[in-house]
């Protein structure tokens, strides 16, 4: 299994192919240099198990070296990519869902087939208030349009959701990708 190591405070990331996409198996949990960053219901306890929820300016800032906070194509891509192997079908959300009982819709499938791990740690809303931890996994995008962020939701039913915006003053998870190599 692929790792990356944060040079920053040697956190260890495992990294995880979803077809010809390269991402950390797991959400970003450092400290930004720059904008805020909280964890779900001010419990530190919540950070160790989803990551931090940043707003959009920090999770601009967060990935690690070698990776980078994707833009609302490359969530696309991956949506597109996932669809393409069940023919449109939406149970692909279950093949990026961790496995464990964190979900609260039991009936969820969340086979975590290519080893994603996503766990809804929810997100914070602009006026401060947390949602949805337990029934839906938040990401930020690094796509900007007419003020609002583009968001990437897999919730706790069938679907994954791109459509959604979020004002750059709410917090979600940030999930990095690897950076493409290019031949010179």
């Amino acid at each position: 299994t692929a790792k990356l190591v944060d040079p920053r405070d040697s956190s260890e990331y495992r990294v995880t192919a979803v077809g010809p996409q390269f991402w950390l198996a797991r959400n970003v949990d450092i400290e930004p240099e720059v904008g805020e960053s909280s964890c779900y219901g001010d419990s530190t306890e919540n950070c160790k198990i989803y990551g931090k929820l940043y707003d959009w300016e920090a999770a601009q800032s967060v990935c690690p070296p070698g990776t980078h906070l994707p833009s609302s194509d490359e969530w696309y891509s991956m949506r597109q990519y996932l669809e393409n192997l069940k023919e449109g079908s939406s149970y692909v959300a279950s093949w990026l869902r961790s496995r464990d009982s964190l979900w609260s819709n039991s009936s969820s499938a969340r086979d975590d087939f290519f080893r994603f791990t996503a766990k809804p740690a929810g997100y914070m809303n602009e006026e401060g208030v947390y949602k949805d931890k337990g029934a839906g996994a938040y990401f930020w995008s690094s796509t900007l349009t007419d003020g609002a962020v583009g968001m990437y939701h897999l919730g706790d039913g069938c679907c994954i959701d791109l459509g959604q915006k979020f004002s750059p003053a709410a917090q979600a998870s940030v999930r990095c990708v690897v950076d493409a190599h290019k031949d010179e």
